[in-house]
């Protein structure tokens, strides 16, 4: 029995499943899709814009959204809130639209609506009302998808 033509017959389907996983794993790939990143911080200023020291770089061509399960607020009858945008690391200025207000917590609001693969980024953000004293909070938890 001659197996020459068997082991050729293998040795080709071996090297075209080879070929085939080598193309689709070296090959070009997508850019990576933007997902929800976790944020927190504490800002105690009414007055002045606070510049995140945090460089962020967007995954994928498209917005920058953001929204808060914990903004900065009062136990007494003042609103809570927080302003909240993105600038671009390389010129300084806000990427989008102004940023935005957001003066209750669990609403989601898109930064910049059509953002660059790779564009660099920090966020800036400053109290919406002014607080002072123990019944004051300072922090925001929320997430970023860019």
């Amino acid at each position: 029995m001659n197996t020459r033509p068997l082991a050729a017959t293998l040795r080709t389907i071996l090297a075209v499943a080879l070929a085939t996983l080598l193309a689709t794993t070296l090959g070009t790939q997508p850019a990576q899709a933007a997902h929800w990143r976790n944020i927190k911080g504490a800002v105690y200023a009414k007055i002045k814009w606070f510049n995140s020291k945090t460089i962020r770089k967007k995954e994928g061509k498209g917005p920058i959204d953001a929204k808060f399960s914990k903004i900065p607020g009062s136990l007494s009858s003042d609103p809570p809130g927080l302003w909240f945008g993105v600038k671009s690391k390389k010129t300084r200025k806000w990427m989008g639209a102004s940023p935005r207000e957001f003066p209750r917590e669990d609403q989601k609001k898109r930064l910049t609506v059509n953002t660059s693969n790779g564009k660099k980024f920090f966020t800036s953000f400053k109290r919406r009302v002014i607080c002072t004293g123990i019944l004051c909070s300072h922090t925001f938890v929320g997430k970023m998808r860019y």
